[in-house]
């Protein structure tokens, strides 16, 4: 998921340690992969 309304609440699965959203602009601060990242850099770009 990549954007969501404010009012959503994350909930992790029996898969995840935790989950919880982030700011676009805190994307570059988190360790995560670059799929990550171009997906959210995509997703920012097509926004309506």
């Amino acid at each position: 998921m990549v954007f969501v309304d404010g009012s959503c609440r994350p909930v992790a699965s029996n898969e995840s340690k935790e989950v919880r959203w982030f700011d676009f602009e805190e994307l570059s601060s988190l360790e995560t992969d670059d799929s990550v990242l171009r997906l959210a850099k995509l997703a920012k770009e097509l926004e309506i």
